[in-house]
Parts: C-alpha cells; structure tokens; sequence
C-alpha cells in the first residue's frame, strides 16, 4: 500500500523569501504528475496519520524528543494501513531577520526529504478548540460530523480530520479503543478523512499518543489500530460498536 501526497497552497509563507524554494527542490527531486483530485485521493486513503512533534517541534526535527524520520517509519505506516500522512511544519524559528525572513536553506532541504514522497501542511499554532470536552460524547461527535457532511462534503468539498485521538492510559485502555472506534466510524460513515495524531510518545499517561516506534516503524497499539481498521473498513454501524469494559 502506497502513502498518499497532499502538498500544501504553499510550502513558504507568502511575502517570506527563499534563497531555493522547497516546492522547487521537490520538483527537482521527486518530478510526477498529478492525475487525481483532492476528493479521490482522501476517498482512497482510508485512514490517516499524523508526523506529529517531528518538524512542528521547537528547535528542529528532534527538539521534543523523536528520531529524524526515516524511511522505514513510513514504510511501518503503509503497512498498517494508513493511506495518507500529514506533516506538520514550523516555519518561524528557522526564519531569518526582516525584512526578507529568509528561510534556512539547510531545513528547507530535510523538509524537502521527508516531504519527498509524502505530503506537507503549514503548521501554525493556537489555542485547543473551545468545548474540548464535549468531542467525549457520543451525541456531540455525531452532530459536529453531520455539519461538515452538510455544509462541505454534500457540496463536493471534502474534508479531512486533521488531529484527533485519545491518550493512552494503561488501567483502562478500553475505554480509548471504544472512543477511537467510535469517531473513526463516525467520520468515514460521513465521508470525512481521519488523521490520527501521533506524537512519538509512548507509555502511559498525559500525551501519551503513539502509535508506531519511532526508531523501528513498528506499531505499539495494536488493539487500537484494529479497532480503527475495523471502523473505517467494516459495514457494522455505530451502534454495533462493543461498549468499553469497565477498568479493573
């Protein structure tokens, strides 16, 4: 299975200048020609994920704590069967002083590596999306997605979910398998594209979101990518979903 590329409008800021754009060295290195529409390809993904941590993080690639991104990474996440992946990229601590903000050639080039054969999407920073919360109940999830179905994808504008998921807690990770099952099935039910977000981080606890080891591209939650696998491939509907077991 092959990973989806979904470049951006831009991969430089507009009015910020580039001693070589990193859509010029892309077209240098990775020449190709584009034969399907945005709606075809996010149709034909089937699930997403996120290169979380990696190229947003302060400092460069590694500054939170995650290996440079390789090729087996992503080799790990076809295989899983994730059909599209997004990268996140921080742009303004690589820029140089105005009034040119010039961009480090240097990091234009690894974005240009690791966007080679994927995709790329500007990240910008912001404050987390009021009533947070409320993506816990089911009714809430249903209705949000019902909207975007109504205003975007019955209109021939599709749509993907950029970020979600849930942290892992190792005394009651059932009710996390429930909470993705139950949002993944709900969005491809609608038409909508779900990214999940993976930050590198394993173990237990607050932002705990990874899926796959960094170092190896090997998956550290299989239940729970079942369990997405089965809600974005299966004919079950909603309610079929087995409710979580209670933590022991």
């Amino acid at each position: 299975m092959g990973l989806a590329m979904l470049t951006g409008a831009c991969l430089t800021p507009p009015g910020v200048a580039t001693q070589q754009s990193a859509a010029t060295v892309l077209a240098e290195q990775h020449p190709r020609e584009f034969v399907h529409s945005s709606g075809e390809i996010l149709k034909g993904a089937v699930l997403g994920w996120n290169l979380g941590n990696s190229l947003d993080a302060a400092g460069g690639e590694t500054g939170w704590g995650n290996p440079p991104a390789t090729l087996e990474l992503m080799k790990g996440v076809a295989k899983a069967g994730f059909g599209l992946v997004r990268i996140p990229v921080t742009w303004t601590s690589h820029m140089g002083a105005g009034p040119d903000y010039v961009i480090e050639p240097a990091w234009l080039k690894r974005v240009a590596e690791v966007v080679g054969t994927l995709m790329a999407k500007t990240h910008t920073w912001g404050q987390a999306s009021p009533g947070r919360d409320d993506w816990g109940q089911e009714d809430f999830v249903v209705k949000q997605f019902d909207k975007l179905k109504t205003t975007y994808i019955d209109k021939g504008i599709p749509v993907f979910l950029g970020e979600y998921g849930a942290v892992n807690h190792e005394d009651d990770p059932d009710y996390r398998r429930y909470y993705m099952e139950y949002v993944t099935k709900a969005a491809i039910d609608r038409g909508i594209l779900p990214v999940y977000w993976d930050n590198g981080a394993q173990g237990s606890g607050e932002d705990k979101f990874a899926m796959f080891d960094r170092n190896s591209g090997e998956v550290v939650q299989p239940k729970l990518l079942e369990a997405m696998r089965r809600a974005a491939t299966s004919l079950t509907k909603l309610t079929d979903i087995a409710l979580p077991k209670p933590a022991k």
